[in-house]
């Protein structure tokens, strides 16, 4: 899953040089090595001296350049790091970290498959930004845009998670969508392919049906994490893990076998 965290009113003197040599520390402590080669969007760079945008190619090289460059703007890391203490690849994460506006507001993501992992890796980057006061990811609070009628449909790729997402997929086709769907993998982790359809589409909508429904919320926390608007219909019968909603996703229900119930609820939540 990825878990991303906001944080606003940072301190006046925050150096992005040291909060990242710090953050570099605690990932190697925690047993950590950068992963170089293994993601397409991986990414360093910053606006540096009011008047440029520069990208590194490594951690390293990253750290060096804001040495060498006062950061006075947006700055943006999409980094992996695999673990020296383990050979399961589950054991390797993901950390991105935003810093965005003025006043900054600071978007911290950790992508593990290790609850106790993403609360560490988190807590390690608070510290390392002297963020302290964490920003609510809620509409409410979401910068207003105008999203296109662009919809990634995530659902269960067992016969019956397919046949009531075709019902939607059509539905959503006929009413002037564009929609994209995932190519059934079941992992735990997302494929830099279904990522980027993702990326592409401005809203999620999550179909959960009967059985495990890991796949699905991992690609809304996603989803989440980018800023998409997100939409979970439900299957009446459907056993879902409490509190997966909260207030920041529109949860629609629908009775079993009959998703065209929802259809009316559902365009009034998509744009």
């Amino acid at each position: 899953m990825r878990d991303s965290r906001a944080y606003y009113d940072l301190p006046g003197d925050l150096s992005l040089s040291k909060a990242c040599r710090s953050m570099n520390l605690s990932l190697r402590d925690l047993g950590y090595s950068e992963a170089k080669g293994v993601c397409e969007r991986t990414k360093y760079s910053a606006v540096v001296d009011g008047t440029r945008s520069l990208c590194a190619y490594s951690w390293k090289e990253y750290l060096e350049i804001l040495d060498r460059h006062e950061q006075t703007g947006d700055a943006e890391i999409h980094s992996h790091w695999h673990s020296r203490w383990s050979l399961k690849k589950r054991a390797d994460v993901d950390v991105q970290v935003g810093l965005k506006g003025t006043p900054s507001v600071l978007v911290i993501t950790v992508g593990s498959s290790d609850d106790v992992v993403v609360e560490s890796l988190h807590a390690r980057s608070r510290e390392c930004f002297r963020a302290t006061t964490q920003l609510r990811l809620s509409p409410a609070t979401t910068p207003k845009r105008k999203l296109e009628k662009t919809v990634f449909l995530a659902h269960r790729f067992d016969d019956h998670g397919k046949a009531v997402a075709a019902t939607i997929r059509k539905f959503l086709s006929v009413c002037g969508f564009s929609v994209l769907e995932g190519e059934g993998y079941e992992a735990r982790s997302i494929p830099t392919k279904v990522e980027t359809r993702i990326d592409s589409q401005d809203c999620l909508l999550a179909v959960l049906t009967p059985g495990d429904a890991t796949w699905v919320v991992s690609e809304a926390s996603y989803a989440r994490g980018c800023n998409k608007l997100v939409v979970f219909l439900v299957e009446e019968r459907t056993e879902v893990r409490k509190g997966i909603f909260g207030s920041d996703y529109e949860h629609l229900p629908f009775p079993p076998g009959n998703v065209e119930k929802a259809f009316t609820d559902l365009l009034s939540a998509l744009p």
